[in-house]
């Protein structure tokens, strides 16, 4: 599919799956993220086809980010950024953002069955990642018994390997046993949460 259909395709689907009418989509650099109303995807050169592979990513962050628009509260979010920032508890800021992107994956999943396909295509990407750097030693084993470094990835790896994808599981093997021992309550503590405050609660604690 042609780069400009294909982006045509995603503004469409972020609308939708986001049902919120005004969001808007901008592709610009190498990341995903969004404020509520605008979901910022990865570049995608308009005049070049998308493979198969890089269509199921792209269609994951998609998936994700306006998962964020459905579900996230961002007054709470964002007063609870200013408190980060103010405190600079950069750790705690990293926490919530993990368990919040499992805890609202749950329900993107439990709305819409297929998305599950491509959440895991592009954890899978995010996964590969890593692997690859610590393949080479840019991620080193100090820094993977490190709590602090680690903590808050490694929720993302406990609350995605169910997906189909096995990266989430490759990386979690990696970890010390302590640590992979406590992933398992950490998100089961998320079956408690039902919106944006009680996740900022359970990263606190």
């Amino acid at each position: 599919m042609k780069g400009d259909l294909f982006s045509h395709e995603i503004s469409k689907t972020s609308s939708i799956f986001g049902r919120k009418k005004s969001v808007n989509v901008v592709f610009k650099g190498d990341g995903a993220a969004t404020d509520g109303t605008n979901i910022y995807l990865p570049s995608l050169n308009h005049n070049s086809e998308v493979t198969d592979k890089e269509a199921s990513i792209m269609r994951g962050y998609v998936d994700h980010e306006a998962g964020h628009v459905r579900h996230t509260d961002f007054e709470a979010l964002n007063e609870f950024g200013m408190e980060c920032a103010k405190d600079n508890n950069k750790l705690l800021r990293s926490v919530h953002n993990a368990l919040e992107d499992v805890w609202l994956e749950r329900r993107v999943i439990e709305e819409y069955p297929g998305a599950l396909e491509n959440l895991s295509a592009t954890t899978k990407s995010v996964n590969d990642t890593f692997l690859k750097a610590y393949k080479v030693g840019a991620v080193t084993d100090k820094q993977l018994s490190d709590d602090k470094f680690i903590s808050a990835v490694a929720m993302t790896w406990e609350g995605r390997k169910d997906y189909p994808d096995p990266t989430s599981k490759e990386c979690i093997d990696l970890l010390p046993k302590d640590i992979q021992e406590r992933l398992p309550k950490w998100i089961a503590s998320l079956d408690g949460c039902t919106n944006t405050a009680d996740v900022i609660t359970l990263a606190r604690s």
